[in-house]
């Protein structure tokens, strides 16, 4: 179930896809993204269960 409101990412990473390696946390969440979740800069996916990460 996906969150929504101000400083939604705090609860439950907001509903979104949440990734941990090599020391870094990498999250689909936004507080500014009003339309769910977004995978981060440098990956694609839905948001939600899935991000990739793009390699050049």
């Amino acid at each position: 179930m996906a969150v929504s409101g101000a400083l939604h990412c705090v609860i439950n990473n907001g509903g979104c896809w949440k990734h941990t390696q090599m020391g870094g946390t990498y999250s689909a969440c936004r507080d500014d993204h009003s339309k769910g979740c977004k995978c981060p800069p440098g990956f694609k996916g839905d948001g939600l269960k899935n991000c990739e990460g793009i390699f050049f």
